[in-house]
């Protein structure tokens, strides 16, 4: 069986950055990232850039809406 690792690194000094890792280190990181890669693939994944998250708050919100 053929696997590819793909490593993601998180800046834990940039507060946006720390956010996402707090974030997705509720959950099997594998298996939510296949996800996100998944809805994104099927264009029903919604588009953020850095200025309209500003904190784990509005990523939460943003999120919910998405799920």
């Amino acid at each position: 069986m053929a696997r590819k690792i793909r490593p993601v690194s998180f800046d834990l000094e940039d507060p946006f950055e720390k956010e996402l890792n707090d974030h997705a280190s509720k959950y099997k990181f594998s298996v939510y990232v296949k996800r996100l890669i998944q809805r994104d693939k099927e264009n029903s994944f919604p588009t953020f850039n850095r200025g309209q998250i500003q904190s784990e708050e509005d990523f939460s919100e943003a999120l919910e809406d998405y799920m």
